[in-house]
């Protein structure tokens, strides 16, 4: 019988493979683990961030409409007309002078901080109702007509407009119905009644020819707000002057590029100075924007208040337009002002 020796060096060394393999596997599975937990705990702790910079911007909102109500009870008949310099105001009960001006505000809560904005949200282009495309009709019409190819796109924006807020089937010239949406494969439009919302004109074709007039670097909020059904904003002579958009206040007070800049200016040194627009602008481009624009609180007001954390890294914004007029709801218990929310957004 042949006996001979085990050769063992091979197996020892896949052994060792084995093992070397193993441990870094775990050292892998170890490493991802880790780097889980971290991403998840910088998760959380963003997340957990937000939800608190949240909740600083909605108590700023809240505190800087008090601001404004209780600026409007101690002043109701001084200084509501928004192009009228405050001065001497300063510094007095409410902490400082507050209106639906566009002015920017710091508000320290703790030890957070936020930039409150409060604007008049009676602001620009309307369209609510049962006819949005009359009234955008003056504003986005060119009287130049060296370019049809905008001309037939504003017509076909306000017939298929009017088809879109109707009741009926009948189609406008240059509009569309039911069946012409259900071919391109909306079969839930038109809406058939008045806009619910501001945000809802993008959907109608060729929304882009109104988009001009309300550019603000923020979107649609030239474009007023869509009151909820059974409000409206009060009578007015024209959108707030320092709320508006410079799309709308050229259009409106047919300005050229360097007479909107000058226009502008003013606007913004106004706010900055604290100095009366009428010693800024010429006596008959003043006389047109008292004229067109108004000047006074509507009582409809867009609060945007930003909280940003220590870093300056996170930042939450809350936009709310409420109507802070004096409205009463009589309840079991008396009567009682009422203040409506029109929009909140959080961002």
């Amino acid at each position: 019988m042949r006996t001979g020796k085990i050769n063992t060096t091979g197996e020892r060394g896949v052994a060792l493979i084995m093992v070397l393999g193993m441990i870094a596997v775990l050292t892998l599975l170890a490493t991802h683990l880790m780097a889980t937990s971290q991403v998840t705990a910088r998760e959380a702790k963003v997340l957990t961030t937000r939800q608190h910079l949240a909740y600083v911007a909605e108590s700023a909102t809240s505190r800087a409409l008090w601001m404004l109500l209780a600026d409007r009870k101690l002043h109701l008949n001084d200084h509501r007309n928004l192009l009228s310099p405050p001065g001497s105001r300063e510094g007095q009960e409410t902490g400082g002078v507050w209106r639906a001006d566009g002015r920017v505000h710091e508000l320290v809560q703790g030890e957070d901080m936020a930039l409150v904005m409060i604007r008049d949200a009676d602001n620009g282009l309307d369209v609510s109702g049962n006819n949005p495309a009359g009234t955008l009709r003056e504003l986005v019409v060119s009287d130049e007509e060296d370019d049809p190819d905008r001309q037939q796109r504003v017509e076909r924006f306000l017939d298929v407009l009017r088809d879109y807020v109707d009741g009926n089937d009948l189609r406008q010239l240059h509009g569309k119905e039911r069946d012409d949406y259900r071919a391109e494969g909306y079969y839930h439009m038109p809406r058939n009644e008045p806009l619910q919302f501001r945000e809802e004109i993008l959907w109608v074709e060729n929304a882009a020819v109104v988009l001009p007039l309300a550019s603000t670097g923020q979107g649609l909020d030239a474009i007023r707000v869509v009151p909820p059904v059974g409000q409206r904003y009060p009578n007015s002579k024209g959108p707030a002057f320092l709320s508006s958009s410079p799309g709308l206040i050229q259009k409106k007070l047919g300005l050229g590029d360097e007479e909107l800049k000058a226009v502008l200016e003013a606007r913004a040194q106004y706010l900055r100075e604290e100095v009366s627009l009428a010693d800024l602008l010429s006596p008959e481009l003043y006389s047109r924007v008292l004229s067109l624009f108004s000047v006074s609180e509507s009582g409809i007001a867009s609060f945007v208040a930003t909280a940003t954390d220590a870093g300056g890294q996170i930042r939450r914004t809350l936009r709310m337009t409420q109507d802070s007029r004096e409205p009463a709801l009589r309840t079991r218990i008396g009567v009682h002002p009422v203040i409506r929310n029109w929009e909140r957004v959080v961002e």
